[in-house]
């Protein structure tokens, strides 16, 4: 919505000729204020618009762009397209104006000024404006056309929000000043004659030549033929009533400067390299004599004139040129540099331009046009038979002819050549980001010479991988010539090639040039340049960090995709040492965090590569580790906000986040994301955590702490809404905050919750947590259980582990293939069914690289839903738990109604089947040779169940008999009726 006012402000004696009179008609001298506001899109193009009965002509010159913002209102061009100039213009205020407000800014990069004119008088000063919108007030004592101009040297956008006219009503008591033509800054190469009009009827133009001047009744009478000048004049004059009834108007003034002309475009070209202007905005004007100058290709808002042997490119948006237009007279145009290119931005001038016939292309060779390339810029040339060397990639190609190569560019990217293919080609020689090339500007200035004979590969390089390498995926040779083709590599200890038949064999890495010849006339011959890599080695340590007491020996391990890889390692110097071949490390006495580097050298065919992993060295005795972190500690130096990580105290935690550094030297926390400290490597369980706050601080301000049982990859993770632990809010007479943590939490971040906090240190305090060594089970007198650890073990006496490997559903019975016999180490997270004599048996972790066997039928704890229930991926999965039959025969029975889902007892596993008939899915099976099973009698491995009820259906029923409905249940895996 447009919004305006109009505001009267009456003199004292027209109020008091209203008090006297009651009356008042066509009364003079009062003053009325216009106002508009832009509120939304108003211009989208230059033209006239008439807003709230005031008509406003816009002009605005390379303005590419018409939009609107909220704050700043009308939009005019872009960083990308920017009006250069501005001219807001309008005749419709009648009387005399005393001020013009224009609410105007630029974008962030604006170097723009306005100025305001009303009947060719200036209103103040020229004045520059910024990027913050603001009100520029323009006062004066006029009459006539009022001109809001603009001057942009900068690539920004200029809004105008709002416009305000404060005029005098009422008949003209002041002359109108001149208008010039042509008008002010006008260049001229010879003379010049100016004429000088002016509106107000009657009126006499006076002026003079002389700055120091007073302009009045008595100087001189401007000629009615206008005023013929021959060098560089500033002309001023104002109007003047012979009947001295009007004021005389204020003082127009014109300024036109003589340049010297030259002599077609071998000239103009040579000055505007000269001057070397790389700006479009400051284009530089000249003036030139042309002489049947032609006008060669057009192509949208491109041209391209030649004259005697030398071209230019013209570009305008509004380019109206036709191809074969020719171009007589004295021409001014502006020009510059664009990328190295000469380049025409407006010719205008005293020139005639006839219609003429097709232009034909100047004939030439690459190895002229090479050669003498400065001869054919910007002319229309024509090269024939050159082999496309390269097919266009986002618009760029090349082509050869001779041993002499050029690159081309195609206006778009429908263009298109085939590679190997013999073309002739029409095109203009330029510069593209200084890059000479021959542009083309559509497919038919491309045609294939259908006569030609095609010798060369499908590709001018290629590259391969040494190990992995695909050779049929290499460039082929395009032949049409009849004979033997030769083939030879240039560096043999790259690759070889089989002389007659062509096949490659790769032997190392480099480069070498693969060429083919035609056997029957040398001169026949196509190359490419084979790039031969050594594969990316891959270096990574078995575990991102590991654990060892003091005086204890362990073996770190780092592995490659390089089966001979020599793998080093080194750690920094301190209390401990360890063996560069083997990776054993040897911890000594003291506690903390190391950093250790595996690094494998390049070979012949793998490139190096380096690996790190971290060391905890703890005191198996001491319990509780403090690490204070200080900013010191961190990477940031001022209040820039920086990355960080791999920042280690005592405890063995490994610390990383983002943060900056107050001046006083605190910690600075912000609450936007990124910002906060978290832990990627557990120093053990966070048990407490303490606070010391900078005084500079808000009071209010809050810490938010966060837990977690899996490392921490980053602070983003601190930013999805978990629900904090514990916080801590900063006190203006609080000086530490200090936080006791419950829970088990071997991972810990901190965030701000709002706004900046500076903190002097944090003290994380960690408590060891002692891993286990030994895990136990137990078997019932049936001589079968399961059981699922997350370590591996060693399988006891008297004892064997098997996995399920089938299941049929036709006899209810499992195949169980045992595998793991006493003394034998059963993988990590393998599922296994027991079998042995009744007993409570205990199992020693340790280590082992072998992961757990595939094809196993049974689950762990790691198909556990977040409910704690069975979950295997699957259409109809039935769950199975171990059981003993009402016939006392073991057995999988289902463990919930229909086999669904049941909660997971911990360290058991359990059976998973996935049976796409849920009618044929049976309730138990049987383990192999036991027979089949009937109904339930007892639950194996099923102390956890002790105290629940069950229906004979599987329905949970409570812990207590009272008050249940007669039947049978199931209590402690024994079957009980209720009467």
């Amino acid at each position: 919505m447009k919004n305006f006012t109009h505001k009267k402000r009456n003199g004292l004696a027209l109020w008091l000729l209203t008090l006297m009179c009651l009356a008042s008609v066509n009364v003079w001298g009062q003053e009325t204020v216009y106002s508009y506001e832009l509120k939304q899109k108003t211009w989208d193009g230059n033209g006239s618009k008439t807003l709230n009965g005031i008509t406003w002509s816009l002009d605005a010159p390379g303005a590419g762009f018409w939009g609107y913002d909220g704050t700043k209102g009308q939009q005019f061009g872009s960083g990308s397209k920017p009006a250069t100039s501005i001219n807001l213009s309008t005749e419709d205020f009648k009387g005399t104006i005393k001020s013009v407000v224009i609410e105007t800014s630029g974008a962030s990069k604006i170097n723009a000024t306005i100025q305001v004119k009303v009947g060719n008088v200036g209103y103040g000063d020229e004045t520059k404006i910024t990027k913050t919108n603001t009100p520029y007030k323009f006062d004066g004592q006029s009459s006539g056309k009022v001109e809001v101009i603009w001057t942009n040297t900068s690539d920004a956008a200029i809004y105008l929000k709002k416009i305000t006219v404060t005029y005098e009503e009422g008949a003209a008591t002041q002359c109108i000043a001149p208008t010039f033509s042509p008008a002010s800054g006008t260049s001229f190469a010879n003379t010049l004659t100016v004429t000088a009009s002016t509106t107000t009827e009657g009126g006499k133009i006076v002026y003079t030549t002389d700055p120091e001047a007073t302009l009045d009744a008595n100087s001189p009478e401007f000629p009615s033929e206008g005023l013929t000048i021959d060098a560089t004049t500033t002309i001023r004059a104002i109007t003047v009533d012979p009947n001295g009834a009007l004021e005389n108007s204020g003082e127009a003034s014109a300024t036109y400067t003589k340049i010297d002309a030259l002599n077609g475009l071998a000239e103009l070209r040579a000055k505007i390299r000269e001057d070397n202007v790389t700006s479009q905005k400051n284009a530089k004007e000249y003036i030139v004599s042309l002489n049947n100058a032609v006008v060669t290709k057009v192509s949208d808002n491109k041209a391209f004139i030649e004259e005697n042997g030398t071209g230019i490119q013209y570009f305008n948006y509004d380019n109206s040129f036709k191809e074969g237009q020719v171009i007589n007279g004295t021409a001014t145009v502006k020009g510059f540099m664009y990328s190295n290119w000469a380049e025409l931005t407006s010719i205008e001038g005293d020139i005639t331009i006839t219609d003429g016939g097709a232009v034909a292309p100047t004939e030439v060779t690459l190895e002229e046009l090479t050669n003498n390339y400065d001869k054919y810029e910007s002319r229309l040339v024509k090269v024939t038979a050159a082999e496309v060397t390269s097919a266009f990639n986002i618009q760029n190609g090349e082509i050869s002819q001779n041993g002499f190569k050029f690159a081309v560019r195609a206006n778009n990217e429908s263009i298109s050549m085939t590679l190997g293919e013999t073309i002739d080609i029409i095109g203009v020689p330029g510069i593209y980001f200084n890059t000479k090339q021959l542009n083309v500007f559509s497919q038919e200035d491309i045609t294939k010479d259908e006569n030609a004979k095609t010798f060369s590969w499908t590709a001018t390089s290629a590259e391969i991988d040494i190990n992995n390498g695909d050779i049929t995926a290499l460039p082929t040779l395009t032949n049409t010539y009849e004979g033997a083709v030769n083939y030879d590599s240039s560096n043999k200890g790259v690759a070889i090639i089989g002389e007659t038949d062509g096949q490659i064999t790769i032997v190392g890495a480099g480069t070498t040039t693969i060429t083919a010849t035609l056997a029957s006339d040398p001169e026949v011959k196509s190359s490419y340049e084979l790039t031969v890599n050594k594969t990316t080695a891959t270096l990574e340590f078995e575990q991102p960090s590991y654990t060892v007491n003091f005086g204890e020996i362990i073996t770190l391990k780092a592995v490659s995709n390089n089966p001979d890889a020599q793998i080093t390692y080194s750690a920094t110097e301190g209390d401990w040492v360890i063996d560069e071949t083997s990776g054993e490390f040897l911890a000594d006495t003291t506690a903390g965090s190391v950093t250790v580097t595996a690094t494998l050298a390049e070979s012949d065919k793998y490139t190096g590569a380096t690996a790190t992993c971290t060391v905890k060295i703890v005191d198996p005795n001491q319990q509780v580790y403090s690490d204070v972190i200080t900013a010191e500690d961190l990477v940031a130096t001022d209040t820039r906000y920086k990355d960080f990580s791999d920042v280690t105290k005592t405890s063995g935690a490994v610390y990383a986040g983002n943060s900056a550094k107050n001046n006083s030297g605190s910690i600075q926390l912000r609450s936007s994301e990124k910002s906060g400290i978290v832990t990627t490597t557990s120093g053990g369980r966070i048990s407490q955590i303490i606070i010391t706050w900078d005084s500079q601080t808000t009071s209010g301000r809050q810490l938010d702490i966060y837990g977690s049982d899996e490392p921490y990859t980053s602070t983003a993770d601190l930013y999805d809404y978990k629900k904090p632990i514990a916080s801590a809010i900063y006190e203006n007479e609080s000086t530490t905050s200090k936080l006791t943590i419950e829970g088990n939490y071997p991972y810990v971040g901190i965030r701000s919750n709002d706004g900046a906090l500076y903190i002097k240190d944090i003290t994380f305090v960690w408590e060891k947590v002692s891993e286990p060594t030994t895990g136990s089970f137990s078997i019932t007198d049936a001589g079968f259980a399961t059981y699922y650890t997350d370590k591996a073990f060693v399988m006891p006496e008297n004892v064997q582990g098997g996995i399920v490997t089938k299941a049929n559903k036709e006899t209810n019975q499992l195949t169980i293939s045992y595998n793991y016999q006493p003394g034998t180490v059963v993988p990590a997270k393998t599922p296994i069914v027991l079998k042995g004599e009744k007993g409570d048996y205990t199992v020693n972790y340790t280590t082992s690289e072998e992961t757990a066997p595939a094809g196993n039928m049974l689950y762990g704890a790691e198909n556990v839903d977040a409910e704690g229930k069975t979950f295997v991926e699957g259409t109809n999965v039935k769950y199975y738990k171990l059981a003993l039959g009402n016939d006392g025969k073991c057995g999988f029975y289902w463990g919930a109604t229909d086999g669904a889902a049941f909660e997971y007892t911990a360290n058991r596993a359990f059976l998973a089947i996935d049976i796409t008939d849920a009618s044929q899915a049976p309730a138990s099976f049987s383990l192999d040779g036991d027979g089949s099973t009937t109904a339930i009698n007892g639950i194996m491995n099923g102390n956890d169940d002790s105290q629940k009820i069950y229906t004979v259906t599987g329905v949970y029923a409570g812990k207590s008999l009272n008050n249940l409905p007669k039947g049978i249940y199931i209590v402690g895996g024994k079957k009980v009726a209720v009467k």
